[in-house]
């Protein structure tokens, strides 16, 4: 009996412990990230910001870089929405970087950009070197002033580039990120989870933006002067992460433009979306563990002072916390009552199950903030391993 009652003793307090970790951190990113209407005004001042009127001779040179791989079926239709941005086209140029595609991807877009009125460079690696390689040596090989990253599979809205511009003529920032919007394209239930998730994302953005900057940002649709660029390492971090976090370790701010627009389609169901939002945690917190001394570093404002602690935590802290904590907690209630603890097992799991199934509205964001913490859980679990091709659908992330 003193051996049980010592057991028990133990799961309460490291329960105890591991929960209050995991409430402490987000509590505190609530009071002093997310509170008031910071949101509201930092709105405000982005529309205001990126519909400023530019003179044309105001315009920078503007490089698109865009690592590419197996895009057959997309690059036609990239290609001309690049050329269909609201910005003068002799002031663009677009740089490509084909790793190492084994379909008709070069093919189709040599013979659409030899019709199109663009500026452009088609680089070919002898291997596959992965996204981080492929944005090292397009931002090299490139002319502009700024640099504009996307994606062959996303939907740019056309006057994304011009109001990035906007925003970086008239504010004193290093590089923006756009607002992602999601297409249906899968299981209804997978993309209500994805449409909840990139929803709090998105306000987290602007929030940490409004304060001093964000990450990771898309490189779906992303714009930075192209100077402060240094290259990444290969196979380790995400691009996105990587190069935000850079622009950051510059002394300069990385913010979120909610003006600028780019839809990119979710496809597939449960399945699809847990392999790709594992890579996309796993390469993230790579970025992260990387640049752990901007903790606590006043050198980085208060980007370093209270943004990047906080999301540290919830990203790195926060995901085993809630699992360690929610163990030793049913543990200890089955200790003390086995039925009980049981029950409150296959009570917690009948919600989780709504929640993620999207069966109940009103459970929606319960559902993606459990599924955003198991996929951090998974990603940080893989965290260790180096890898700059993710192979398992083909594609660089």
């Amino acid at each position: 009996m003193t051996y049980v009652l010592a057991v028990l003793e133990i799961l309460q307090l490291a329960g105890a412990m591991a929960i209050s970790l995991f409430l402490a951190v987000h509590g505190l990113y609530y009071l002093l990230v997310l509170r008031g209407d910071r949101v509201r005004r930092y709105a405000e001042l982005m529309k205001r910001l990126s519909n400023e009127p530019i003179s044309y001779n105001e315009l920078p040179y503007v490089s698109v870089v865009m690592p590419v791989y197996n895009e057959e079926q997309t690059i036609s239709r990239k290609l001309q929405e690049i050329a269909q941005l609201a910005y003068p086209r002799e002031r663009i140029e677009v740089v490509l970087i084909n790793d190492c595609s084994t379909d008709r991807t070069v093919h189709v877009a040599r013979r659409i950009l030899d019709d199109l009125p663009l500026r452009s460079r088609i680089l070919s690696n002898v291997q596959r070197m992965g996204p981080n390689a492929c944005y090292n040596v397009g931002v090299r090989e490139s002319n502009g002033d700024l640099v504009f990253t996307t994606d062959a599979d996303v939907t740019v809205s056309s006057s994304a580039l011009m109001k990035a511009v906007s925003v970086l003529l008239h504010f004193e920032v290093g590089g923006v990120t756009a607002k992602a919007v999601s297409v249906p394209q899968g299981e209804e239930a997978a993309f209500a989870i994805e449409k909840s998730y990139r929803g709090m994302f998105q306000q987290m953005f602007a929030a940490e933006s409004a304060i001093h900057s964000t990450f990771p940002g898309y490189t779906a649709c992303m714009v930075f002067r192209r100077p402060i660029f240094s290259p990444m390492a290969t196979g380790y971090g995400s691009s996105d992460g990587n190069i935000s976090l850079m622009i950051i370790r510059k002394r300069l701010k990385f913010i979120y433009v909610p003006e600028m627009l780019f839809y990119e389609p979710i496809s597939g169901g449960f399945t699809e979306q847990k392999a790709r939002k594992v890579r996309r945690a796993t390469r993230l917190i790579q970025s992260t563990l990387r640049n752990r001394d901007m903790f606590f570093n006043g050198r980085y404002g208060d980007f370093g002072r209270l943004v990047f602690p906080l999301r540290f935590g919830m990203m790195i802290v926060c995901p085993p916390a809630l699992l360690l904590g929610s163990i030793c907690v049913v543990l200890a209630i089955m200790l003390m009552s086995l039925s009980l603890g049981l029950l409150i097992v296959s009570a917690f799991s009948c919600i989780a199950y709504l929640a993620i199934s999207g069966a109940v509205d009103e459970l929606e964001f319960f559902g993606a903030f459990l599924a955003h913490e198991f996929y951090m859980l998974l990603g940080l679990l893989g965290s260790p391993r180096r890898r700059a091709v993710w192979s398992k659908d083909g594609k660089n992330i």
